[in-house]
């Protein structure tokens, strides 16, 4: 019983580290970000140097986790007014 306890869990862990590997980060360049925000890429720029939203600079291009202006979003949300 022990025995198969064990082989189940170690199963368990198997699918867990493949959905694990599944799930990708998904990465934005300035316009994408610009356009999922809803403003100039003037501004993505402007947040990025002043670390309103963080960033990444990879091959010489400055890229944003869409998870990270998300939470940005969330954080800025304003009651609407009725």
């Amino acid at each position: 019983m022990t025995q198969e306890i064990i082989e189940k869990l170690m199963k368990l862990e198997e699918k867990l580290d493949e959905l694990l590997k599944e799930k990708k980060t998904e990465y934005l360049n300035v316009d994408e970000a610009a356009e999922y925000l809803r403003v100039s890429r003037y501004t993505v720029y402007t947040y990025a140097s002043k670390g309103i939203i963080p960033s990444v600079r990879m091959s010489g291009k400055l890229l944003f986790r869409k998870a990270d202006l998300s939470k940005q979003l969330e954080k800025t949300k304003k009651p609407a007014y009725l």
